[in-house]
């Protein structure tokens, strides 16, 4: 398991599903269940999520927030879609696909269990995850 994923299920998973989620994490095998989860993923913390307006025109100024909270350029990817899961991946890029309304469910995770997002894939769907909030 990565740092940014035993980050994510520490700071921004509600504590009931850590375990179960952990073990799906460990095992290779085991990815997809946890992966699947993240189309609608009903187990974040929302006391540590913020909806976000996520649009083409909002990307520039989500991307500066992000870089101001101490963001770096690149997010690791947790993603139901094969082509970018488990890979860093540029930030702007991956807000822009999140913008496009991708019908994948994804998690950005910026900085290892303290800063990141979700995007399922449903309308309205977004949420920065920021540790401490």
């Amino acid at each position: 398991m990565d740092d940014h994923e035993a980050g994510f299920l520490d700071s921004f998973v509600v504590p009931s599903k850590r375990d179960r989620f952990r073990g799906f994490l460990s095992d290779s095998r085991r990815r997809q269940k946890f992966l699947l989860e993240l189309y609608h993923f009903r187990y974040l913390n929302m006391a540590k999520a913020e909806e976000l307006d996520l649009r083409p025109a909002t990307v520039a100024a989500i991307m500066a927030r992000m870089t101001a909270l101490g963001g770096p350029q690149t997010a690791f990817v947790m993603s139901t879609d094969h082509r970018i899961d488990g890979q860093s991946w540029p930030l702007h890029e991956m807000l822009g696909r999140f913008a496009m309304d991708d019908d994948h469910g994804s998690i950005a995770s910026c900085i290892a269990g303290r800063l990141a997002i979700y995007n399922g894939s449903g309308p309205n769907e977004v949420y920065l995850l920021l540790a401490g909030k």
